[in-house]
């Protein structure tokens, strides 16, 4: 764009939100957001994006098992993002970053691995965060877990 680079990542990321409370809670919409540091010590926070359900195969058996996505209605998962108190709820979430310009935008890679930071909110404002290191892998495994994953959230989709 405009003579820059650009430069696109996808976060896939298996999330398990525990409610220690003493009361039922929901969380807040799509509210688990992943913010990662990038140029001059500012953040990028990104909202998750629906995708299929994550269909991963066990082992090298052929047996597979499908994942829910957080929030997301889908084929084996209602969607439902209410945690009873005790209990909690686990599910994928994917993100995207895409973003051109300089290099010094580039996002903290070390050997390999992107640190960020998840942050679940529910719906009475409470939040909660935890640190995620993302690994790299390829876009070929990637899709092997959800069909054509770097396709999602494009004008080409």
């Amino acid at each position: 764009m405009e003579g820059n680079r650009t430069r696109r990542f996808g976060f896939l990321a298996y999330l398990d939100v525990s409610n220690s409370g003493f009361r039922d809670v929901a969380i807040g919409g799509d509210d688990w957001n992943l913010c990662l540091d990038i140029y001059n010590g500012k953040q990028a926070e990104l909202k998750s994006i629906s995708i299929p359900e994550p269909v991963i195969e066990l082992g090298q058996s052929g047996i597979t098992k499908t994942y829910q996505v957080l929030g997301i209605r889908g084929p084996h998962s209602s969607g439902e993002t209410m945690v009873k108190s005790g209990d909690s709820i686990s599910g994928f979430a994917y993100y995207v970053f895409e973003y051109w310009g300089w290099d010094e935008w580039s996002l903290r890679n070390q050997d390999g691995t992107i640190t960020g930071k998840i942050v679940v909110s529910d719906v009475f404002g409470n939040r909660s965060s935890a640190r995620f290191v993302f690994k790299e892998i390829t876009v070929e495994k990637a899709r092997t877990y959800v069909t054509d994953i770097d396709r999602i959230n494009t004008a080409s989709a």
